[in-house]
């Protein structure tokens, strides 16, 4: 029996952005290199969310995403602070990266977007959805990783900023939502009522603690907190 040699697999080019990113190159991330567990990884990751969202980081915020204590959430952040991945301002109290913390949590995120990859362009998963089962394998080896990365579309190495936030569109407006801030409480609130990119919003009414929405002929109430995570193009 002849058996036939097969051809390797072949790399696809990438076909679906995922959800809003700021700019950053993820080939600067290769230099540093410090091992962590991978619960202050998670820690390292959420920090730099929060930094994309709101430009810096809070012991307040960072215990509602990540679901846990305050008092935790404090002495966590206290060992990044020892290791020069973090620092923390004492008269605001606001948590900030280090250029190694920051080039350690691209490098972490890294391995979640080419698994959100995965599960989008092969397994054909709704974005938010593959975001979400993403997040409990950012922990792979670098091993399984590569053979990943022959399998399916890796992210680019530059991701930008598209569109406008949702709370900065006019009463009336119909808008397209092209991508989101990297929240958990975003993206529970977004796999809850089904909203993902493409969907398309009509603001039918705006106050300065919520936006009134129309999505599927029903109107939803998205608080402004939220809406200003959600990135649209304005499209009538």
């Amino acid at each position: 029996m002849i058996l036939e040699s097969r051809p390797p697999p072949k790399t696809l080019s990438y076909q679906h952005p995922p959800p809003y990113r700021n700019a950053y190159i993820f080939l600067d991330a290769s230099n540093f290199s410090v091992k962590l567990s991978s619960s202050l990884e998670d820690y390292l990751a959420e920090i730099y969310r929060l930094e994309e969202a709101y430009g810096y980081a809070r012991i307040s915020r960072l215990a509602r995403e990540l679901n846990v204590a305050p008092a935790t959430v404090s002495k966590m952040v206290k060992k990044l602070e020892k290791l020069g991945l973090v620092e923390r301002r004492q008269y605001d109290r606001r948590i900030k990266l280090t250029e190694k913390g920051r080039g350690l949590a691209m490098k972490l995120l890294h391995k979640h977007y080419v698994v959100e990859s995965l599960f989008i362009n092969i397994l054909g998963m709704d974005p938010v959805d593959a975001h979400t089962l993403a997040h409990y394998l950012e922990h792979i080896p670098d091993t399984l990783l590569e053979k990943i990365k022959t399998r399916t579309p890796c992210p680019p190495k530059i991701f930008t900023r598209r569109g406008i936030r949702l709370s900065e569109v006019s009463v009336d407006a119909v808008c397209k939502v092209i991508g989101f801030s990297e929240l958990k409480s975003l993206y529970d609130f977004l796999s809850e009522h089904g909203i993902s990119t493409g969907v398309k919003f009509q603001i039918r009414n705006k106050t300065n603690y919520y936006l009134e929405v129309l999505h599927e002929e029903k109107t939803l109430r998205i608080p402004v907190h939220l809406a200003k995570l959600i990135h649209v193009e304005v499209i009538e």
